[in-house]
């Protein structure tokens, strides 16, 4: 395993190098020679944080579209964290759903926790 990820590295280094710049999976964001000292590990360090950056608004806004027209309301988001102000009316399926697309089909298990004061 660690060497596909450096054999990845690698990869990545090479284009940098080659073409002057590597595009980010997803959000093609372009990581360019303009960065200041740039190394194969923090290119690598930019495209990890690029792509979960760019995973968690697509998770987002899929979140978003299901809560549209529920009392249930996303209230607050930090790296790792959503904060949802779940409203009885919209029923037990409405938290089993967003677990479905939280998980992204079961890849990536998440934990509820509950709480009437924020108290957690």
């Amino acid at each position: 395993m660690f060497e596909k990820i450096q054999g990845f590295i690698e990869d990545l280094w090479t284009e940098y190098e080659t073409n002057g710049r590597v595009l980010a999976p997803i959000s093609n964001k372009p990581f360019t020679k303009a960065l200041k000292d740039m190394n194969p590990q923090k290119l690598m360090n930019y495209i990890m944080q690029s792509l979960e950056t760019s995973r968690n608004i697509l998770i987002l806004k899929d979140v978003l579209k299901y809560l549209k027209d529920k009392k249930t309301k996303l209230v607050l988001y930090t790296y790792d964290a959503l904060l949802f102000d779940f409203h009885k009316e919209d029923g037990k399926e409405t938290l089993e759903k967003l677990q479905e697309i939280l998980e992204s089909d079961g890849k990536y298990p998440i934990k509820f926790k509950y709480s009437k004061d924020l108290n957690l």
